[in-house]
């Protein structure tokens, strides 16, 4: 009779163990892959540095989970970029917009915006300087949160895909499911709700993100440059 209860604790115990060694590869595994992100940003900040000579601005995208980039931050904190950097669909934090800016930054700002929770979202909107907003819709991706503005766009999946419908391209939000796409005339749902959040006027706003994106794409050798 012990020895089958030692048999069967053993059992458990092996159980147990093999749990924990799963566990521990699964956690290891995610290490890894966020090391490699690391890795990839830096090569990518790298890469941005070499082009630093050339006109045309640069995109990347920063995500709120990405790491932090303060000022003292001698490893990343590269540059400057006289020709500028566009971040593509910003959802970083305030502590990282100083840096950024001083690398000659522009934050560019979708409906991922709407995603963000509202007091980090408005703590950051603050700290960035209205000569350096874009707006983007980052269509079909972005759709801004459905509670934003019940007048939001969708494009229905078939007609991304080049199919027609009798209904027409765009329809109204709270008609469709979720997983339609978003439609670029969102944009203003974004435009609307960062005016919001700094206390201005959208009217003066779309006006100042209207003159960032002249002058930031009038670099030598664009079409925009050539036609001002």
């Amino acid at each position: 009779m012990a020895a089958k209860k030692m048999d069967a604790l053993e059992g458990e115990m092996e159980q147990l163990k093999a749990g924990v060694e799963e566990k521990y590869s699964r956690v290891e595994g995610r290490l890894s892959a966020i090391e490699n992100r690391f890795r990839n940003f830096e090569e990518m900040m790298k890469k941005m540095l070499e082009m630093q000579s050339k006109a045309s601005p640069i995109i990347p995208r920063v995500e709120p989970r990405g790491k932090e980039i303060h000022e003292d931050d001698d490893e990343l904190c590269i540059g400057p970029f006289p020709a500028g950097v566009i971040l593509h669909s910003f959802m970083g934090s305030a502590e990282m917009v100083p840096a950024f800016t001083q690398l000659g930054s522009y934050f560019s700002f979708s409906g991922f915006l709407t995603s963000m929770k509202t007091e980090k979202a408005k703590k950051m909107l603050k700290s960035v300087p209205i000569e350096r907003i874009l707006f983007e819709s980052d269509a079909p991706d972005a759709f801004p949160k459905s509670h934003i503005d019940s007048s939001s766009l969708l494009v229905d999946n078939s007609i991304a895909l080049g199919h027609e419908s009798p209904e027409g391209l765009a329809t109204s939000a709270p008609n469709h499911p979720k997983e339609e796409l978003n439609h670029p005339a969102n944009i203003q749902i974004v435009l609307n709700y960062v005016a919001k959040m700094l206390d201005v006027s959208k009217e003066g706003l779309a006006e100042a993100s209207y003159q960032n994106a002249i002058h930031l794409f009038s670099y030598p050798g664009s079409k925009l440059h050539a036609e001002i």
